[in-house]
């Protein structure tokens, strides 16, 4: 059959589809090589293996062994990220195995989960959300090897342009949640600095949790009467951690 005896009102929308699908072809090959490329650049990221997939709606990235380095450092055997092929502004971040978080104080966490999902969303007025979940996670230190089971972590972070973290979570260490809120940046020298304020009704759970970092507020009379009352303020002011009055150490440097 030739082309001329067909009639233009059938030939004309095959040929734009033609196009439209070789066009997407090309754009989501191109995008996939792109991505591997840029995260292959990246000074602060190091990964063994990089595979891209999801071909022709998403662009689902596999990563084995990779490393985010900073002040401190994050690391995981496995790392999967998801988002839409047409839109970056939605990304999400899953891994199944132990998730590592080094500190500059020698200290390192291990985060262990059969799953833990971080969804990312860019807002219209241009702040970021983030939303972290964790079933049954298991935390463990490496210098007294102290471990601490959750019944789940659930938490939501809103970044605004000033890269300000207002902060909220639900953390469930025994059949009791602790909520956390309050609102983090960093000052001029890169320390951390604000207010994260815990309400719980067990205080035994707040002293579990800071024994996992090393802090150790069993026998500080001023602390255990702060936690009687089921609520506590942690805030980090001028490179110092303090719980109320007391301080308890350094702050986290993170820039």
């Amino acid at each position: 059959m030739k082309f001329s005896k067909i009639p233009l009102g059938i030939l004309l929308p095959i040929i734009i589809i033609t196009i439209g699908v070789l066009g997407w072809i090309g754009y989501w090959y191109a995008g996939s090589y792109y991505i591997q490329k840029k995260i292959k650049e990246f000074n602060d990221i190091s990964v063994e293996k990089i595979s891209v997939g999801g071909f022709p709606f998403y662009f689902n990235i596999d990563a084995k062994n990779i490393v985010l380095k900073s002040k401190q450092y994050i690391s995981t055997d496995y790392l999967s990220v998801k988002s839409l092929a047409w839109r970056f502004d939605q990304i999400r971040l899953e891994t199944h195995k132990p998730i590592t978080i080094g500190f500059l104080n020698g200290l390192s966490l291990f985060f262990i989960s059969n799953q833990t999902t971080l969804d990312f969303q860019q807002q219209k007025d241009a702040n970021y959300e983030i939303r972290i979940f964790s079933d049954k996670p298991i935390l463990k230190d490496n210098i007294k090897g102290y471990t601490l089971a959750l019944q789940k972590v659930n938490s939501q972070i809103t970044i605004d342009n000033n890269i300000k973290s207002r902060i909220y979570s639900e953390i469930s260490v025994s059949k009791s949640p602790i909520i956390v809120d309050g609102m983090l940046s960093s000052d001029i020298r890169g320390y951390l600095k604000g207010e994260l304020n815990f309400n719980f009704t067990n205080p035994e759970d707040i002293r579990n949790m800071f024994t996992l970092f090393n802090i150790d507020i069993a026998e500080n009379p001023i602390i255990n009467l702060l936690l009687i009352n089921g609520k506590i303020t942690v805030s980090f002011d001028r490179g110092i951690s303090l719980i109320g009055p007391v301080p308890i150490g350094p702050a986290p440097k993170i820039k």
